[in-house]
């Protein structure tokens, strides 16, 4: 049993699934669902995309790691940026302040999804055609898997979510 699950933040990549079951899953505990990239742009009073553009990823990095670091609520479901456990200091946070789930999912599932959904409000994404999203994809999950790698629990993105919540509820309480 996983004994830090005061919180849940799930990982993954940008495309993953992580808002809808975040969604699904603070329902279900009857918690609060949190989406960081949404904090921090409200925060921020403009979009990620914006914030890329203008002030560069590196001040978005610092973004995300105070939001970490000032998390003090408890019964919350977290979606958490792409990036956000990939930087050293917040994968340590991130345990501290709750329990961790990676949804991993197939780069042709995220690509399928992209392509029926509006890419543009993903601000690393910068891929003209399929092939270019493939290889930008490809590179992302080369870099992010071995934090990802260290959450408590991993599920497949292609498993039924209802499913995937009620083995979550099961494992964490």
């Amino acid at each position: 049993m996983i004994r830090n699950h005061q919180n849940i933040f799930i990982l993954g990549l940008p495309g993953s699934g992580k808002t809808t079951l975040g969604r699904i899953l603070a329902k279900e505990l009857l918690w609060d669902f949190e989406d960081s990239d949404q904090f921090i742009e409200t925060m921020e009073g403009t979009t990620i995309k914006n914030i890329f553009n203008t002030r560069g990823e590196k001040y978005f990095r610092k973004a995300e790691y105070l939001y970490l670091k000032n998390f003090s609520s408890n019964g919350v479901v977290v979606a958490t940026g792409g990036g956000m456990p990939c930087q050293a200091k917040n994968i340590s946070l991130l345990r501290k302040k709750g329990a961790l789930i990676y949804l991993k999912c197939p780069v042709s599932v995220i690509i399928n999804r992209l392509s029926s959904g509006d890419k543009t409000q993903r601000p690393m994404i910068k891929a003209e055609n399929t092939e270019d999203l493939v290889i930008f994809y490809e590179k992302l999950i080369k870099e992010r898997e071995s934090f990802y790698q260290q959450a408590d629990l991993i599920f497949d993105c292609q498993q039924n979510t209802e499913i995937v919540v009620k083995t979550i509820k099961q494992m964490l309480f």
